[in-house]
């Protein structure tokens, strides 16, 4: 199942923990759309739209958490946003509280290791 509070939230770049009421309903211009109301406290509560099925096309857009093969090392992590690099972390024993540029430095100080003990 699709969470849309969720998608919306990262569309529209707010806090999720923000938002006060959600649902969809049809927008304005009368296509289907989800709709949130964010309380920005003393500055209002704006109410965002996003068609419903933009985010159905985002939804099918999500990638799926990398599959690790024990056997090769752990590739450079760069191109890897932090959510993966935590989930890579835990697969690999790795403490995965760190911030992201840690988590790049241990992830690649791990996969040097590996090299040096297949040598």
């Amino acid at each position: 199942m699709i969470n849309y509070l969720d998608l919306a939230c990262e569309y529209h770049g707010v806090d999720k923990g923000r938002v006060i009421k959600h649902r969809a309903q049809v927008g304005p211009d009368g296509s289907d759309d989800y709709s949130i109301i964010v309380d920005n406290g003393k500055l209002g509560c704006p109410k965002y739209y996003v068609p419903i099925s933009l985010l159905d096309e985002l939804a099918a857009q999500v990638k799926a958490p990398p599959v690790v093969d024990e056997s090769l090392p752990v590739p450079a992590a760069v191109d890897l946003n932090y959510r993966e690099l935590q989930d890579l972390a835990k697969e690999l024993g790795i403490p995965a509280n760190q911030k992201a540029d840690e988590l790049r430095v241990a992830l690649d100080s791990w996969s040097l290791e590996s090299l040096d003990e297949e040598e």
